[in-house]
């Protein structure tokens, strides 16, 4: 069975944030167009006597630099363009049993749900991040075949529909509870870990870069710069969890059953990991490595709760 229905909050939220990153992507083109641009201007400067050779550079750059100036233009309409008639839009669900779940080149989820057929893409965003990239590389998905599901679909363009919602109807609690001092001292701990355990592997890479490069210049220069960056990484990831534990004084306790687990590739520069996502009783998608879940399993889910009232910090999941 297939239906149209209004965007909720929650799926304009989704859409707006997923369009904000594709903006923030298409401003690389802007970027280059700029840096070809504006260095052009040297050599008109720097060769007055010369003047043809400034000219001619200065032709040469601004070619290419308009041109990506021009490309980045006409994406960027494109993408207002698209945002605009998908917010304007409403979504569309298919309801039914779901019969198999298949991944498609890496890319895609295929859902038959009754006799109905659809490929999404699946927006996935990290505990880092909360910009979804519904384009990143799926190595596996499972799904709960055999149950009543809703699919909650649109289409960004031809060819491409997004998964907002895969509902299944199953358990979803939620209760706000005070979060104790008990609750934050357990943040801080694990806060701490973090800190030892990153500096107890560093002390190890330093002692065996000691044993490779010695105690000169170089050597020192590298081993001084390591240990500075790696406390400026953890400063910039631990003090806005550190206010957010300190300012909140909430926290969000879900009972929720686990529906379908996906898991995909995170890219970190030339660096990337797998991550496993799992899908919750209300349809939302939990990003979670750290404990290993099963379909149909029912789980305890721990979040602050911040001071503007939307949901930071997963304190802890664990199984009943």
């Amino acid at each position: 069975m297939q239906t149209n229905a209004p965007l909720s909050p929650e799926d304009q939220q989704l859409l707006k944030l997923l369009f904000k990153k594709s903006r923030l992507e298409a401003i690389t083109p802007l970027v280059i167009g700029l840096i070809l641009i504006i260095p052009s201007l040297f050599p008109i400067i720097i060769f007055p006597a010369d003047f043809w050779i400034g000219k001619l550079f200065f032709a040469l750059l601004v070619c290419g630099g308009g041109y990506a100036i021009y490309f980045w233009k006409i994406k960027s309409n494109r993408l207002k363009e698209q945002e605009n008639n998908v917010l304007s839009g409403q979504k569309y669900l298919i309801s039914g049993i779901l019969q198999t779940v298949q991944l498609i080149d890496y890319k895609f989820l295929r859902y038959q749900v009754g006799s109905n057929i659809a490929d999404a893409y699946i927006p996935l965003h990290t505990s880092l991040s909360s910009s979804p990239i519904h384009k990143r590389v799926i190595k596996q998905a499972e799904a709960w075949t055999g149950q009543y599901v809703t699919l909650h679909l649109v289409n960004l363009e031809p060819g491409m529909d997004l998964l907002l919602q895969a509902n299944y109807n199953k358990t979803f609690n939620e209760t706000i509870v005070p979060l104790e001092e008990t609750d934050k001292q357990k943040q801080y701990r694990q806060l701490r870990n973090t800190w030892l355990a990153a500096f107890g592997i560093l002390a190890v890479l330093l002692l065996l870069m000691y044993f490779l490069i010695g105690m000169e210049n170089e050597g020192l220069v590298v081993l001084g710069v390591i240990p500075i960056l790696l406390f400026s990484i953890l400063l910039w990831y631990s003090i806005p969890l550190i206010r957010e534990i300190r300012n909140s004084s909430l926290k969000s306790v879900v009972i929720t059953t686990i529906t379908e687990i996906v898991t995909a590739v995170v890219r970190s520069g030339k660096s990337s990991s797998e991550y496993k996502w799992y899908r919750l009783g209300n349809g939302t998608l939990l990003q979670q490595s750290n404990v290993l879940l099963h379909i149909g399993q029912t789980v305890v889910i721990e979040s602050i709760i911040k001071p503007d009232g939307e949901k930071g910090m997963l304190m802890d999941v664990r199984k009943v």
